[in-house]
């Protein structure tokens, strides 16, 4: 079967300096819960229209809207609200919450479990509503889909990190992030950049949202603490797609979308006409005369000015990026096997000259009954992509933002006419030739592959082995054209090579039964080990030779070479028991013992636990009776523990670093 996907997306980035349209209205607002509570992460979008923002932190948003515009505001687990804006510009919003059941079972930390059964605060998003979303990582997959999950970037760049808080943050010198777990397996989450994207480059862009069967959130102590020492900020699970019986199927779809600077703020930066009464005005104001040939202030408020060439400077600094995707799907099996693969090529060309990021990315995960009560599976991603930019961050001249909105609309911007970096203003320097002759990307490739054994000797008991591989190969390069700098950057070459491998290995032991009609127990028990090493080299040069610029083309004895190396492990133990009478009444306890070589020798240890307790109230006689349109009516307590293991290796040791004094090297204590 062959299906084709037209899909056209706009992709909205607020930058200052853009003319808003007359006909829109800037519309702002809070959106709180029935208590009055902020709700981040609520999506607010121009009903029938991809054009929109989430609330932020504080539950507040801002979005510019034809007057006559509907606005859609959503979020998992409230009923969705539809409010015309009619011309107004504050709409405040209070949304109730959902009655809505999600059918079926959804996954949980080491297992499945019912909704109604669910004792912790959990949310889950099917894979079906997350496959057509124009993005490059899954973490961007979230915004306005859970409740209290608040998305948020620093930069529009395709494939850049998204930094992810549920429920807040929760500490200030350590890791706010959630614990990513994709098939069972903690994952590398975070930005994998050195030189190349100055932390730009998310680690979960290897995953290919197609391919993602379901993700759940889990919220609250209770329902992480089986995560132990990585569970105080959330858990994020993610299940792949598995192969079913039958005849072999396959997909194709291609994707096409545009997308372009948009302005929600209505600020704009001053014409030309605008800016020369300004200055006219500031000079006139400070007692000079405009009109002065001898003043200082002359070559700014000269009305000659206007007679030059007129640019929109940040317009020649932007282009209608453009986004392509193809992918191809498959999946089949018999009776005794099944599988699930893809195939995916992504390309997207950023809004600034010099942005981009390509990605291959492939998928195969298989499973074979070896006999009636032994499967084996494999779930194996490859991925390799290519991301550039071009300096977006602080104050740089070769930011585009920032030389576009410093600029005046008489400024020369192409004196050359082949963007040469000879501009007489911005310090001379051109985002534009940066974007052209200047080198600055990040290759990665990327290997995740996970072999699980399950054994399930007697109904209810099951054994369950998986390992993990995996890897990261990645390389970053900068290099300074001559053609794009002028002084002392021109030529400079830094690059970076490294490698990052993570090995897991997860084994549980799981029993569930039912006895006397109304009681169900399940119980796991496992153990998991993680070993994470990192090591770089990176190589500075400040003058190669521009028609081979490599670093054995540079002066030797100024280059420099830098290498770090560091070595992580983690061994756990950990118990999970669940109890419930008649689907009404509902028990979870849950144990986990982490050992980290990240503390100290007295802090080696840490224990992490959670009870809770559920009530259905909806499984009640009494409840039936009153035919309430009512599909779940539960009250819920619970207490855990969670631990943050989000620091830099070493810590909790005295270090010794290089350091070079009277012209020798020796060492000397760099952490006490």
């Amino acid at each position: 079967m062959r299906k084709f996907k037209l899909l056209l997306t706009s992709v909205a980035i607020l930058f200052a300096g853009l003319a808003a349209y007359a006909q829109d209205v800037s519309v702002k607002g809070l959106v709180t819960d029935e208590a009055g509570t902020p709700i981040p992460g609520v999506g607010v979008v121009v009903s029938g229209t991809a054009t929109g923002v989430v609330t932020n932190i504080d539950g507040q948003y801002t979005i510019s809207v034809p007057k006559d515009a509907v606005l859609s505001f959503s979020s998992l687990g409230y009923v969705e609200q539809l409010i015309p804006v009619a011309g107004k510009s504050v709409i405040n919003v209070v949304l109730h919450a959902s009655a809505e059941e999600i059918e079926g079972t959804i996954v949980v930390a080491y297992g499945t479990a019912s909704r109604e059964a669910l004792t912790g605060s959990v949310s889950t998003v099917a894979g079906s509503t997350l496959a057509d979303a124009p993005v490059a990582s899954v973490d961007k997959l979230l915004g306005g889909k859970v409740a209290g999950v608040s998305i948020s970037t620093t930069s529009g760049q395709p494939g850049s990190t998204s930094q992810i808080r549920i429920r807040g943050t929760s500490s200030i010198n350590a890791s706010n992030a959630p614990l990513w777990v994709v098939d069972g397996i903690p994952v590398l989450s975070g930005s994998l950049a050195f030189v190349g994207n100055d932390g730009s480059s998310s680690a979960l862009t290897n995953i290919n949202p197609t391919d993602i069967e379901s993700i759940t959130v889990l919220k609250d102590a209770a329902a992480a603490a089986a995560y132990g020492s990585r569970a105080a900020n959330g858990v994020i699970l993610v299940t792949t797609k598995s192969g079913r019986s039958g005849k072999a199927q396959f997909t194709a779809s291609a994707k096409f979308g545009v997308n372009w600077l948009q302005n929600d703020s209505g600020f704009r930066m001053m014409n030309a006409e605008e800016l020369l009464q300004f200055n006219r005005d500031a000079a006139a104001n400070a007692g000079r005369d405009p009109d002065d040939p001898t003043s200082p202030y002359y070559t700014y408020t000269s009305k000659a000015l206007l007679n030059k060439k007129l640019y929109n400077v940040l317009g020649e600094f932007t282009r209608l990026g453009k986004t392509s995707e193809y992918e191809i799907t498959g999946h089949g099996g018999t009776a005794r096997s099944s599988y699930y693969t893809s195939f995916n090529y992504k390309d997207q060309n950023g809004v600034f000259y010099g942005v981009m990021f390509r990605q291959l990315q492939g998928r195969v995960n298989a499973s074979y009954k070896l006999t009636d009560n032994l499967e084996s599976s494999i779930r194996l991603n490859l991925a390799y992509n290519r991301q550039a930019n071009v300096p977006m961050q602080s104050l740089y001249y070769a930011n585009p933002i920032w030389a576009g909105m410093t600029a005046k609309p008489w400024d020369e911007i192409n004196p050359t006419g082949d963007w040469v970096a000879s501009l007489s203003w911005n310090s001379g320097e051109n985002p534009r030739s940066s974007a052209i002759y200047d080198e600055r990307y990040d290759d990665n490739y990327r290997v995740n592959a996970t072999e699980s054994l399950k054994w399930t000797p007697l109904k209810g008991l099951v054994f369950e082995s998986k390992n993990s591989f995996e890897g990261v190969f990645g390389d970053s390069r900068v290099y300074f054209s001559p053609k794009a700098h002028a002084g002392g950057t021109a030529n400079q070459l830094d690059t970076d090579n490294k490698i990052i491998v993570q090995l897991t290995t997860s084994n549980t032991a799981s029993y569930s039964t039912t006895f006397g009609g109304y009681h169900n127990f399940h119980a796991v028990v496992g153990q998991e080990a993680n070993s994470y090493r990192y090591h770089h080299t990176e190589a500075y040069s400040p003058e190669v030779d521009e028609s081979m610029p490599y670093h054995n083309t540079a002066d030797q004895t100024t280059t420099e070479i830098y290498y770090g190396e560091s070595n992580e492990g983690m061994l756990s133990f950990f118990g999970i028991a669940d109890y419930n009478y008649d689907n009404r009444y509902f028990l979870q306890a849950s144990i986990r013992e982490d050992g980290s070589s990240l503390f100290g020798s007295d802090n080696k240890w840490g224990t992490f636990w959670s009870a809770s307790a559920a009530w259905n109230i909806t499984n009640e006689k009494f409840f039936k009776g009153l035919n309430a349109p009512i599909s779940l009516l539960k009250l819920r307590l619970s207490y855990g523990v969670t631990g943050n293991n989000g620091i830099s290796p070493y810590q909790a040791y005295g270090l010794y670093g290089t350091a070079i004094y009277n012209g020798l090297t020796g060492y000397l204590p760099s952490q006490l």
